[in-house]
């Protein structure tokens, strides 16, 4: 089972620090994530910064990265400003 963090806004409106989850990439993550976390949903999590492993998404296969047991993923809030 991957391990997955959240951070920020994500970690406030899910009331989650951490969590495991089973799948296969990155995008499946998020589906399975979207469904099973009461204040989270797919869109949200998937607009996210994403790493694997400590690398951004952007840097690997995007949502189709592949995660393994032994995989640890963190979910950042998009920072915006003016």
């Amino acid at each position: 089972m991957a391990r997955v963090k959240f951070y920020g806004l994500l970690r406030l409106k899910s009331g989650l620090a951490e969590t495991t989850a089973e799948a296969r990439t990155v995008s499946e993550l998020i589906a399975v994530l979207g469904v099973r976390i009461d204040g989270l949903d797919y869109q949200e999590l998937k607009n996210s910064v994403i790493f694997v492993n400590g690398k951004n998404i952007t840097e690997q296969k995007m949502y189709r990265t592949s995660l393994d047991g032994d995989s640890e993923v963190m979910f950042l809030s998009p920072v915006s400003g003016g």
